[in-house]
């Protein structure tokens, strides 16, 4: 039997979620977007552009589009 190669340029879905410092997810959604493959990195895990991290100061970070995570402005 031969194994599915998978496609290097295969689309990826990525959840964008609402973190609570140190690392709990809140809640998670898929991207309607399947191009989206850019996130940035929380706590050894992937997250789609849009997630944010609830700082334990109050302070909103963001996944931006660059893969980083930018102050959240309110």
């Amino acid at each position: 039997m031969k194994k599915n190669i998978t496609d290097k340029n295969m689309e990826k879905v990525r959840d964008i979620n609402r973190i609570s410092a140190p690392g709990n997810i809140i809640s998670s959604k898929r991207t309607t977007e399947k191009s989206n493959d850019v996130s940035c990195i929380y706590n050894g895990q992937n997250h789609g552009v849009g997630s944010t991290i609830l700082n334990e100061n109050g302070r909103e970070y963001e996944c931006s589009s660059d893969g980083t995570w930018q102050i959240k402005k309110k």
